[in-house]
């Protein structure tokens, strides 16, 4: 317990079941707890709240997908499963694995890849092996080959990227509309009127039917892409092994962000954009990019000052509050609170 002398009061509770021995805060401000029969935990940041489905170190609790609405967050997980909690509570579980037994690809991981709020209070969700809409306790079904990523275009209309191909789908019938690209991929974007879709060697632009390579742009782009992510101005390609290419709206590198630019690895997962900051999950903790000028170069979160792990699956990122998904679980902070 942290208690209050002068107010007489418990003002936190930490480590909850387990029997604490000891504590220490060392100069750099984090807190260290020693446990009988559970090791030995640290506390980086008491802005940072962690969450999970165990107490143990299970990979039940690893996150891939996170998807959020006012007080409602979804976190997708292994085994068919995905997770509701409302105000860092766990509300439930809701268990999928019924649908397996009609999918093309019936593997037990089945993880959940994309999680997709609609303007209709309904959600899209995106897992290994098939696609489910959800309203209330309403459910639709349809199989699809590994879902990499999902972009909701319109009402009617979504983006989606699987391991064979990328399709526009139509979210009222819940059927494929239309195959645009029939090759795997591992994320595609619609930035500016044309469709980007991210590869395992490289990164190609679909326009009116024509499709090409844009390697000739940067080497950078002939790497894996992983993520993919735009607004009014630039357009993100994260890489596997190159950094982030920023590229402007009239199809020129801008810029390029990666070790030498103060990232903590050249291996980004994830990019997206949130008010004046690029936010870039990397294997190796989170890389801030502030545009507003008050900051130069990277502040990087990583398992040393605030994460629970550094290995990034999902970022979503609100108004400077900020939710991470990683092996550990489901992280929680806001921006102008951490240091």
């Amino acid at each position: 317990y942290e208690y209050n002398e002068r107010n007489q009061r418990i003002i936190e509770y930490y480590l909850p079941g387990k029997i604490v021995t000891s504590f220490f805060q060392d100069i750099e401000g984090n807190h260290w707890f020693s446990t009988l029969g559970d090791g030995v935990y640290k506390l980086a940041s008491k802005n940072a709240l962690n969450y999970s489905l165990t107490d143990n170190f299970s990979s039940f609790n690893e996150v891939f997908a996170i998807g959020s609405r006012n007080d409602t967050t979804f976190t997708g997980h292994g085994e068919s499963t995905i997770a509701l909690w409302k105000k860092g509570k766990l509300v439930r579980k809701i268990d999928y694995r019924s649908y397996l037994k009609n999918a093309f690809n019936n593997v037990s991981i089945n993880r959940v890849r994309s999680i997709i709020p609609l303007n209709d209070g309904s959600w899209l969700f995106g897992f290994d092996a098939f696609l489910i809409w959800q309203k209330g306790d309403k459910q639709k079904f349809y199989p699809i080959a590994a879902t990499k990523g999902i972009q909701v275009i319109s009402d009617e209309r979504a983006l989606i990227a699987t391991a064979r191909n990328a399709l526009e789908f139509d979210i009222k019938t819940f059927r494929e509309a239309k195959v645009l690209f029939n090759q795997r991929v591992t994320c595609a974007l619609f930035w500016k009127g044309e469709y980007y879709f991210g590869t395992l060697g490289g990164l190609y632009q679909y326009n009116k039917g024509r499709i090409r390579k844009l390697d000739s742009l940067s080497f950078e782009l002939n790497r894996r892409i992983t993520s993919l992510n735009g607004d009014s101005t630039f357009l993100w390609v994260a890489t596997s092994d190159a950094g982030v290419v920023q590229i402007n709206s009239k199809h020129k590198v801008d810029k390029i962000f990666n070790l030498a630019t103060g990232l903590p690895s050249n291996n980004c997962r994830v990019v997206t954009k949130d008010l004046n900051s690029l936010w870039i999950g990397t294997n190796s903790g989170i890389a801030q990019i502030d545009f507003s000028g008050k900051r130069k170069g990277a502040m990087v979160y990583n398992q040393f000052n605030l994460l629970p792990d550094d290995a990034i699956n999902s970022l979503y990122v609100n108004n400077g509050q900020v939710f991470v998904g990683s092996p550990a679980g489901l992280t929680i902070f806001e921006q102008g609170k951490v240091n």
